[in-house]
């Protein structure tokens, strides 16, 4: 380069405007681009900076329960037909008010504790003890949540027509094993073992999984993909079956042994020689279907054990709110393992007023 007011006789000397003589290709490349271009990509610096920013605010619970909505993009931007897809008004409030880290519960008592008599835990604002109380697992944790996982896949397989079977007995015998799937090899293919599915529901805000889940996106998963691999693996093998663990967050992020499964039975229906299959249409239906059931399963979890776990005084000190806006729905039971309904029913337990907004 070379000073433009070299030849210049009244050029300012404060200042020197610069030539180009000899421009890298690289750089010729870029020059010809769209202002657009450099619109966009600093756009993108920005909000990765901001994004940053945000984060560093963050308490390590609400980076971890971040992190795992991160996984899910189905759940909020899919618009479900069938009716037992269609997310009710106050699940989807519960719903969206975990995924922008505001508090569900307030009270009109600063120490609330659970009444449940193993643990006797303060509830939290945010309802995650609601979630992984250890009553919770044996109740709806169980009947809504995991069930509805299980139906939910075995729904996707069944659409495409892969031969499964639920609950399965007898696969490993003399243990007190039972798959929640086992899916059938392809005839076509060369393999010949079956494949056993074990579905788990993970809390990405735990205590003993927060330090870890708040900085690695699917910690809580890949850690009960090693719990169950490890309790799975040989005696799977021992039948000459392949162990798959199933493992979805409350947040809705899929494990990468669960989405590697989705992505094996993708490319065995492809391989079919079925001429209208569409691998990006197939993805896309599975993941909208589990975590659009994993959305509703967590946010009814929550609903279920609010009457279960926090005192029925301290539940009746705050007024109602809009009761119009749940008119119809049925009235909870009491008894806390009765015989669990649909976790696709339409008419759920109607929210306490202090999970309902205002």
């Amino acid at each position: 380069m070379k000073p433009a007011s070299a030849g210049l006789k009244h050029a300012p000397k404060s200042s020197q405007v610069w030539e180009v003589d000899q421009i890298q290709p690289e750089l010729q490349s870029d020059s010809k681009r769209p202002p657009a271009h450099l619109q966009r990509e600093i756009s993108t610096i920005v909000a990765d900076a901001t994004r940053d920013n945000l984060l560093t605010r963050l308490c390590p619970r609400d980076k971890a329960l971040l992190l795992s909505h991160a996984g899910d993009h189905s759940s909020i931007s899919c618009t479900p037909h069938r009716a037992d897809y269609i997310v009710p008004n106050d699940q989807w409030l519960i719903g969206m008010k975990r995924r922008l880290l505001l508090d569900l519960i307030t009270f009109s008592s600063e120490s609330v504790r659970c009444q449940c008599s193993q643990c006797g835990k303060p509830i939290d604002a945010k309802g995650d003890h609601l979630l992984s109380c250890p009553r919770v697992t044996s109740g709806a944790r169980t009947s809504v949540w995991h069930d509805g996982l299980v139906r939910s896949i075995s729904h996707v397989l069944r659409s495409f027509g892969v031969t499964h079977r639920v609950e399965p007995t007898g696969i490993v015998p003399l243990r007190d094993l039972r798959p929640d799937l086992l899916v059938s090899p392809d005839p076509e293919s060369e393999a010949q073992g079956d494949t056993l599915l074990d579905v788990r529901t993970c809390i990405s805000t735990n205590k003993d999984q927060l330090h870890h889940a708040s900085v690695n996106s699917g910690h809580a998963a890949s850690q009960g993909e090693a719990y169950k691999n490890a309790k799975w693996h040989q005696p799977a093998s021992d039948q000459g079956c392949v162990f798959v663990p199933i493992r979805v967050e409350e947040g809705g992020r899929l494990g990468e042994a669960c989405r590697g499964f989705l992505a094996s039975i993708c490319s065995r229906l492809q391989a079919s020689g079925e001429p209208s299959f569409n691998r990006r249409a197939f993805m896309a239906f599975a993941l909208n279907h589990i975590q659009l059931t994993n959305f509703k399963a967590v946010a009814r979890v929550i609903q279920d054990n609010t009457y279960h776990l926090i005192p029925e005084a301290t539940r009746a000190q705050t007024p109602s709110v809009s009761p119009a806006l749940f008119s119809g729905v049925r009235a909870p039971t009491t008894d806390a393992h009765a015989a669990p309904r649909s976790p696709f029913d339409s008419k759920p337990h109607p929210p306490p007023s202090f999970l309902r907004g205002h």
